[in-house]
């Protein structure tokens, strides 16, 4: 459930076999931004991380599990409670794959210009 309603596939922005949300509501009642939404990844593991657009450096990381996993959807969701969030950072999510590790379904979305909770959303009218 998102904001009291259920998400769906049709909400979704699909990369491979990784799904990433895209909230209408942008954030929680306390002004977080969010990123929620549905994946079907091994051991139901989702990643994030804010990294530097230019360097690369990563400055946060995190983890979480959906409520279903490979071979089924399942719910996720990350509160970006992340002191400096800031222009210049780019937030991932994606899953790792279980051959090798590597990252896999890479969704980015770049950080606005006032660091605003919901600049990150490419469809963003803020």
């Amino acid at each position: 459930m998102y904001a009291g309603r259920a998400l769906s596939l049709g909400d979704c922005d699909a990369v491979g076999d990784g799904v990433v949300h895209r909230p209408d509501d942008r954030a929680r009642g306390d002004g977080l931004p969010v990123v929620a939404g549905l994946a079907n990844v091994y051991e139901a593991t989702v990643q994030m991380r804010v990294v530097w657009a230019e360097s690369g450096e990563v400055v946060h990381q995190d983890f979480t599990t959906a409520t279903c996993g490979t071979g089924c959807w399942g719910t996720f969701e990350f509160t970006l409670d992340i002191p400096g969030l800031e222009q210049g950072q780019l937030i991932q999510v994606f899953w790792g794959s279980p051959e090798d590790g590597s990252d896999s379904d890479v969704v980015t979305y770049p950080v606005g210009p006032s660091g605003a909770p919901w600049d990150f959303f490419p469809d963003s009218e803020e």
